[in-house]
Formats: structure tokens, C-alpha cells, sequence
């Protein structure tokens, strides 16, 4: 009876000790209070384009954002790369620590690990980029930040949407400019659309 009464406790110690760890990781409530995170309680996961174009036409993605931008960038020939194919999409509403959503909405695509790209919309303005750690590259609304084993692009389309992407440093990345190239083609499309 012992024995039993000593495995109980330590596998509810294990337990309480789980929940700890589980209930600690990520956003602290204080940040999210000053703005700095969205609370994000759920996404759309899809593993290929034609996926996420049945969640969008069968209504699965809910609450929607209020324009069709979204599932219009997923119909673009320029996620299309004859080397890679597309491994996840994920689309997210975000919510505020009621649990409301806020209005912001982020879509993200990876292909491979040296490839994602992200459309993300924002209900507050954008406001000024970090120009201080990232180099503008041209009217002052493309940006990059070039790290130890991968590059990330901004491109401010607007007051409210942007694209972020990021690619492999790797030598034996040779499709990088290529790539770089496509998805800033992407964000200029997306730009187009916003504004017809």
C-alpha cells in the first residue's frame, strides 16, 4: 500500500511539474498587456496550397479577415518554386486576452527549411519600421537584416500589411537571389491587389 501511495504522489508531482513547464513557456500576460504579442490561441494548418483554398472555400477559416487578400496571395503562380514544394501553410487569427479577435491575421508558408514567407496584416498601423538594426534597400519600404546562417526581408506594402521573409545563407543555397527575387515579386503583387 505504501509502494502504491509513493508512485501515486510522484506521478502526480510529475504532473503538477508539466504543467508548470507547459503553463510558463511563451507570451507572459504583462507583455501581451503592453502590446508587444498578440495572444495566439489557434491557427489554420494546411499542408499544400489546394488544402488551404478548401478551408477557405468551405468556410473552415473562421473568423475571416475582412478582404480576401489572404485567399488571393494563396492563388498566386509566385508561391510556385520548380525546386521546392510548399511542406506547411498556417493562418492565424489573432485574439486579444479576452480571447476576441483583434482584427490582425498572419499567413505562413514554408517550403523547405531555407524558405518562409509570411503576409501578415496588422488592425494598428504598422507604424515606423526598425530601420536602426535593419538596411532599407529601396522606397523606403524594403528592408533586410542579413544574420549568421539566414537573411530576413520586410517589405512595408502599407499602413497595416507586410511581408516578412526569410532565406538559408547556405554556399549551396544557389537559388537564393532567385527565390529573394520571387517573393519580393510576391509582395508587390499582393501590394497591387490591395489597391484595385
Amino acid at each position: 500500500m505504501m509502494k502504491f501511495i509513493k508512485h501515486t504522489l510522484s506521478l502526480i508531482l510529475a504532473l503538477c511539474m508539466l504543467l508548470l513547464i507547459f503553463t510558463s513557456c511563451g507570451p507572459t500576460d504583462a507583455k501581451r498587456e503592453q502590446g508587444w504579442v498578440d495572444k495566439e490561441i489557434f491557427s489554420f494548418d494546411a499542408k499544400s496550397l489546394e488544402e488551404m483554398k478548401e478551408m477557405f472555400s468551405n468556410d473552415e477559416i473562421q473568423p475571416k479577415h475582412k478582404d480576401d487578400i489572404f485567399e488571393k496571395a494563396i492563388n498566386s503562380e509566385k508561391l510556385i518554386f520548380d525546386e521546392y514544394s510548399i511542406k506547411q501553410l498556417v493562418y492565424t487569427p489573432y485574439q486579444d486576452n479576452s480571447g476576441n479577435f483583434t482584427g490582425s491575421v498572419e499567413l505562413a508558408i514554408y517550403w523547405h527549411e531555407n524558405y518562409s514567407f509570411k503576409l501578415k496584416y496588422s488592425k494598428d498601423k504598422v507604424g515606423d519600421f526598425n530601420t536602426q538594426i535593419h538596411t532599407e534597400i529601396d522606397e523606403s519600404k524594403f528592408y533586410y537584416l542579413p544574420h549568421d546562417n539566414h537573411t530576413s526581408y520586410v517589405y512595408l506594402i502599407n499602413d497595416h500589411y507586410y511581408c516578412y521573409y526569410d532565406i538559408s545563407n547556405n554556399p549551396a543555397n544557389a537559388d537564393k537571389d532567385k527565390i529573394s527575387h520571387q517573393l519580393l515579386e510576391l509582395c508587390r503583387e499582393i501590394e497591387t491587389m490591395l489597391q484595385e
